[in-house]
């Protein structure tokens, strides 16, 4: 629980530990000197000490005394080592591990008494082999109701009384003793209900509530948004899909019970601020959103009541995590437990809440930042408190309306909402203003207005936060898009183009219309040329050779010399032949600008009726083929192109007519109309005009909302675009051809059925039929994607199923939809990708007549060449090929010779009738990448083989592959696998593969070890510095392997390191014991692990002149962790020096990594910590040949010192150049020195010397294991 001490100054009265010593003695020269004087100095730095403990460290366990209870074999309890601090600041720990098996009854001291635990029956526990104990497991059932205790024994004996002539032992003297306790649960329970009478509500089970409390908090999430990507999409749905979200599941109300939950659970955090709960009033704003909006601005601002949340989630989940474990204390009371730590129950199973038995750890606000985390925690909560009731639905936009449509940087994705900018919805005017409270760091580092948000203007005055967009992006990835809620579309869209152009955004932005797709409206294809640019360069083809063989077969007719004299022409007929006696003087002279179906009867014999009336269909296309696709009157258009085919049935049934006018006759006129059908295809425009319909409604369709979800459902809305995203504005319109709702629309679905039979066959209205068919007996018409189908999509009416009656929700729906302008924006989504193409592909419409072909590719050569065979299938012989746009050959049966790569092919046949072009490619020749061989385990190998060239799918001994990758199945080690690789042309390659797998190597970390380089712990002598004492100070070396505890006999290890050995034969002496050393850490390890364990830590010694000091060596396996520690005392001959040694690669107390040796010297309670150096490391799986890990540039030490006092010096190191990676260590060595301390290290010492010696030599060492030596001769002045 973060305790509200570390908020404000909190006064326990009597229970805060505070100095009852507060003086002490001065002693003087020759004073008397009673027990009472120094008794009071005993008692002052006692308290002083526990005082500092309690008050700046904390109170309760602060790691380890974990218990574990077993019954197999025998009845054990195993407890773990420990430390942990009692509210009276006494330091309780235990070294080791330990075993207890038995116990017997406890009496608490009389002398020094412990008022908890009195009246209570206690028992004390033992290991195996104490006396007048009983086994754990006797009385069965006797540990079931206990909980273990540790408590610090505080006893009181006299000692012996004075002689007649001598009271030097007078007194008396306290023992402390740690003893392992167990109590009745019950009697623990009636001592934790005796701490309630401390007003701080300390006690465990006050703590483990408070704690269960913060983390039953409800965890909770926000549901996307769900617009139905049905044909409608209607402004009403969308508005309800936002509405949906919270009447759906209750968020608002679950939001609410969730903040004030939070608050009653951290209420100690924030009560000074806010002594009531401050989100009572959060349901009188935000209920309605449960059931239904009471107004038209609540419905309207729905999109933004969805994002509101979204931060409040965000913000709740900020403060509440960080919040979850804060526990501080400041100044605890003494009596919570003041000898005795609570370390669990035997049976925790037992209980419901068995942490309440359990005192963990209090830390002091000095070692925890609690201050500072509790503040920033209050703001967090403030600005949740503020967000609530700072948020509007209508929040005003500035006073320029061309900057009231706003984009700011912002973040999207796992960030706390911190890091976001400040939506548009807060407002600013609050004490503090929101944007104070924000960013706690920002706010820490005094720059809280430099948060981001559309209302910076009202509080900041910097460039970058005013206009941020002008500033760099990278840290941002999102930006937030507003104030544009309500306003035109047009209006939006210009003025957001207008900045992405301005800010060179690399955003799209695109809006939509919502409501079913109409027809009506018009489509500009100037505006969307690029749609229709196919359509328009094949009818522009089209209409030349339609023009060019009407103009033949006009020439034809007019030419006809029939007796008559000319007449005045007109129009376009002044370019016709008018010579006398032409049928073209006569057409002129009947036509004067008349319809063709006005030429039926002019008067004339029925050869020039026909003639003259055949000329009007011929002529009218030049009138109807105009330039620009839009103006083409299409209906005119295919009457004309109708009434010519008809009429020319017409004509052939008088071919053998015998009349005849001049050159015209019957079969004549016959054969100039036929020739003029055969030669251009009229069909060719009704494709042209079927295709641009469907553009046209493609196009249209585009604008829709509907439309747009059915090609992109994933659509988001976070009232903005993440960068390289698309932003949708979606605008209300009101359709002008609104269907009648209810399904009344169709009388019925048998006739609709029998309407959709009528139709010509086709695969839609096969489609249709089917699916009116499924309707005839299905009941449930509202809600039938038939029925909407068919209605919609075949007769091309929008749908509404019959609904119940509105629902009052509805009715308001509608209402406020029903107010809104068309064209007003109502809510914004966003794709997180760039979206759309501006054109359709290119969709070309082509005849129906040409020749095709088929192509039949033949595997490609070891050349990179393929053999090509060219088959007509339609058209007339003789044909012609043109390859890659080369002029036209003659085809042939002999194939084409093809290089790799892609080739066009086009054929052309005797009519000069051209085929389509067909890309083809020439794969590379198919083969087999190298195969990568893996081995399961010994006895089976895996090959994977990937294949390139060819021509996919490809297939594997038979088998269809998915991709371009084979993987075998597991095969015997050393048998052949033979592959073969046939693709999709029947190509194929065979090869044949085998692998023999080798035994999996076994060794940890995946056998790649370290090896590196200890300074040792005793350095050779000289000649004047012989060693005079060696001797071991224990006799036990304390190995610890990957976190397990073995024990070395020192004697042995050490047994012949003696002073007069290492005088004689310092190397050899050293080698035999690390030999040794070596020899007992493998038997241990082995013992422990078998032979896995054999190898796995090497030590020895190997000297080399080239190093600075004695070293000595340990390989190990780099994922794994090791200690060596013993004692020992030397002298050179003197002082004598009692130290510490560990070897060791495990992280320090502080968890900081460490590799290397730590010199501790025991009487001056001083330690030195040398890393590693002269690193290297080898594979063993592999090659096993060592890599030095030192890489760096040469530098080189410097050594500086001075005389600072009788036989006192002073050294400083240093280096020439610059470091890199930096220096870790500074390591100085005197040979033949006698110096005051047995091991100096840092960058700058005093060396005290008992003798000086010739020179110092400085050692450094790098972060990467380099290290540099320099050494300087000693001249004193």
């Amino acid at each position: 629980m973060p305790y509200h001490g570390p908020l404000k100054t909190h006064e326990y009265g009597q229970n805060v530990m505070k100095a009852e010593y507060d003086q002490f003695p001065i002693f003087e020269a020759n004073q008397v000197l009673s027990n009472r004087h120094l008794n009071q100095v005993f008692n002052y730095l006692d308290e002083q000490n526990r005082l500092t403990r309690s008050n700046l460290i904390g109170i309760g366990i602060v790691c380890g005394f974990e218990l574990e209870y077993t019954t197999s074999p025998e009845a054990v309890i195993r407890l773990s080592k420990g430390v942990g601090i009692t509210s009276e600041g006494y330091l309780i720990s235990q070294a080791d591990d330990i075993e207890l098996s038995a116990y017997r009854s406890y009496t608490l001291p009389n002398d020094i008494e412990y008022a908890p635990f009195e009246g209570y029956p206690l028992w004390e526990l033992f290991p195996d082999g104490e006396p007048n104990t009983q086994a754990l497991n006797q009385p069965s059932g006797f540990l079931n109701d206990k909980a273990l205790l540790l408590f610090l024994e505080l006893k009181k004996a006299p000692l012996r009384n004075c002689s007649p002539n001598n009271c030097d032992d007078k007194g008396s003297s306290v023992t402390v003793t740690l003893r392992r306790l167990l109590i009745k649960r019950t009697d623990l329970a009636d001592i934790i209900a005796a701490l309630n009478g401390l007003d701080a509500g300390l006690s465990s089970a006050d703590l483990e509530n408070q704690l269960a409390e913060r983390f039953n908090l409800p965890d909770l999430r926000l549901p996307n948004i769900s617009v139905p990507s049905t044909s409608l999409a209607t402004s009403q749905q969308v508005l309800a899909a936002f509405h949906a979200v919270f009447s759906s599941s209750g968020l608002a109300a679950k939001v609410g019970e969730a903040l004030s939950a939070g608050y009653r659970a951290f209420k100690p955090l924030v009560e000074n601020d806010y002594p009531n709960d401050p989100f009572e009033g959060f349901d009188a704003k935000f209920g309605f959103l449960n059931s239904q909006p009471d107004s038209a601005e609540q419905v309207l601002f729905l999109p933004y009541y969805y994002d509101c949340f979204d931060d409040l989630l965000s913000a709740y989940d900020e403060f509440r995590w960080q919040a979850a474990e804060l526990i501080c204390l400041c100044g605890p009371p003494t009596e919570l437990f003041p000898r005795h730590l609570m370390l669990g129950l035997l049976f925790p199973e037992a209980v419901a809440e068995p942490g309440h038995y359990r005192h963990r750890f209090l830390p002091s606000p000095a070692v925890g930042a609690c201050t500072e985390q509790t503040r920033t925690l209050q703001q967090l909560f403030a600005r949740l408190v503020e967000m609530v009731e700072r948020f509007s639905n209508k929040p005003p936009l500035t006073n320029d309306a061309t900057q009231q449509i706003k984009i700011t940087p912002s973040r999207l994705g796992a960030v706390a909402l911190s890091e976001k900018a400040i939506p548009y919805y807060y407002l600013q005017n609050g004490n503090p203003p929101l944007y104070r409270l924000w960013n706690p760091v920002m706010t820490r580092r005094g720059r809280d207005a430099q948060n981001l948000g559309y209302r910076a203007f009202e509080y900041a005055s910097q460039a970058f936060v005013l206009d941020p967009l002008r500033f760099d992006l990278e840290p941002y990835n999102f930006l937030r898009i507003e104030g544009h809620l309500g306003k035109p579309y047009q209006d939006v869209l210009e003025n957001l183009l207008l900045q992405k152009e301005r800010y060179r955004l690399p955003i799209q932005i695109m809006a939509l219309r919502t409501g079913a797709f109409e027809e009506t409206g018009t489509v500009d294809l100037k505006e969307h040329a690029c749609y229709f640019e196919d359509l328009l360069t094949l009818y522009r083809a089209y209409k030349r050779e339609i023009l060019c063989a009407s103009s033949k077969a006009l020439s034809a007719l007019l030419n006809k010399n029939i007796g008559r004299q000319a007449l005045s022409a007109e129009s376009r007929i002044a370019r016709l032949d008018r010579q006398p006696g032409t049928l073209g003087a006569l057409f002129a002279e009947k036509y004067r600008g008349r319809d063709v179906c006005d030429l039926v009867d002019i008067g004339e014999p029925p050869l020039m009726n026909a003639a003259i009336r055949s000329v009007g269909y011929l002529h009218k296309f030049e009138h109807l083929l105009v330039e620009d696709l839009a103006e083409i009157d299409w209906p005119s258009l295919q009457q004309n192109m109708e009434g010519l085919k008809q009429w020319t049935a017409e004509i052939e049934k008088q071919r053998e007519g015998d009349e005849t006018a001049g050159e015209l006759d019957w079969k004549a006129l016959s054969l100039v109309l036929k020739s003029m059908l055969d030669q251009c295809k009229l069909e060719a425009l009704e494709l042209i005009e079927e295709e641009l319909l469907r553009r046209v409604r493609e196009v249209k369709k585009k604008r829709f909302l509907s439309h747009f979800l059915q090609k992109h459902p994933g659509i988001r809305h976070k009232a903005g675009v993440p960068i390289g995203g698309t932003f949708v504005l979606v605008y209300h319109q009101t359709s002008k051809s609104e269907a009648k709702s209810g399904v009344s629309a169709v009388k019925n679905v048998a006739a609709a059925a029998s309407t959709v039979e009528g139709m010509q066959p086709s695969v839609a209205h096969t489609r249709a039929k089917a699916a009116a068919d499924r309707l005839k007996n299905n009941p449930a018409l509202a809600d039938d994607k038939d029925l909407q189908w068919l209605l919609e999509t075949v007769t091309g009416r929008p749908f509404r199923p019959e609904t119940a009656a509105p629902s009052n929700w509805q009715k308001l729906l509608d209402a406020v939809v029903g107010q809104l302008p068309d064209g007003s924006v109502i809510a914004d989504f966003y794709l997180p990708y760039l979206c759309c193409s501006d054109c359709a592909p290119i969709q070309f419409v082509l005849p129906k007549s040409p020749p095709t072909f088929d192509i039949e590719v033949g595997c490609t050569n070891p050349n990179h060449q393929a053999e090509v065979s060219v088959i007509p299938l339609s058209g007339k012989a003789p044909y012609r090929l043109q390859l890659n746009d080369q002029a036209y050959v003659p085809l042939t049966d002999k194939p084409l010779i093809l290089n790799t790569g892609a080739h066009r092919i086009r054929i052309i046949d005797a009519d000069d009738s051209e085929s389509i072009v067909r890309d083809i490619v020439i794969a590379e020749p198919l083969r087999l990448l190298e195969p990568d061989y893996q081995c399961p385990d010994a006895d089976a190998y895996i090959v994977t083989v990937r294949i390139t060239g060819g021509t996919q799918p490809y297939s594997v001994n038979g088998e269809l592959l998915s991709e371009d990758v084979f993987v075998s199945p597991p095969t015997a080690s050393g048998q052949m696998l033979p592959v073969e690789v046939v693709d999709r042309n029947q190509c194929s390659v065979r090869t044949e593969l085998v692998f023999v797998c080798e035994a999996e190597c076994d060794l940890p970390c995946e056998g790649l070890s370290r090896r590196c380089a200890y300074r040792l712990w005793l350095q050779a002598p000289g000649p004047e510095t012989p060693y005079e004492v060696v001797r071991l100070s224990g006799n036990l070396i304390h190995f610890r392997f990957n976190g397990q505890n073995f024990e070395i006999g020192a004697e042995k290890v050490f047994a012949d390191v003696t002073a007069a050995n290492l005088n004689q034969s310092f190397d050899n002496t050293i080698g035999g014991a690390i030999k040794i050393l070596n020899a007992s850490i493998e038997e241990v390890l082995v013992d422990e692990f078998g032979e896995a364990g054999r190898g796995r830590l090497i030590v020895s010694y190997e000297p080399d002149e080239k190093e600075p000091f004695s070293v000595l060596r340990i390989e190990h396996f780099v994922c794994e962790r090791f200690s060596l520690e013993w004692a020992m005392s030397y002298g050179q001959p003197a002082p004598v020096f009692d130290i510490s040694v560990r070897y060791s690669n495990e992280p320090l107390p502080n968890g900081n990594a460490f590799n290397g040796v730590i010199i501790r010297d025991r009487r001056r309670n001083t330690e030195t910590r040398i890393p590693a150096f002269d690193c290297s490391e080898r594979n063993q799986c592999v090659d096993g040949e060592f890599r030095r890990l030192c890489d760096g540039p040469d530098i080189r030490p410097t050594i500086t010192f001075e005389s600072v006092g009788t036989n006192l010096m002073s050294f400083s190191g240093g280096v020439e150049g610059r470091a890199s990676p930096p220096i870790i260590a500074w390591i100085w060595d005197f040979p033949s020195a006698r110096t005051s301390e047995s091991l100096y290290a840092g960058e700058k010492v005093e060396v005290g010397f008992e003798s000086l010696g010739p020179s110092a030599r400085l050692t450094v060492i790098t972060a990467n294991g380099c290290h540099y030596v320099t050494e300087r001769t000693l001249l004193l002045r």
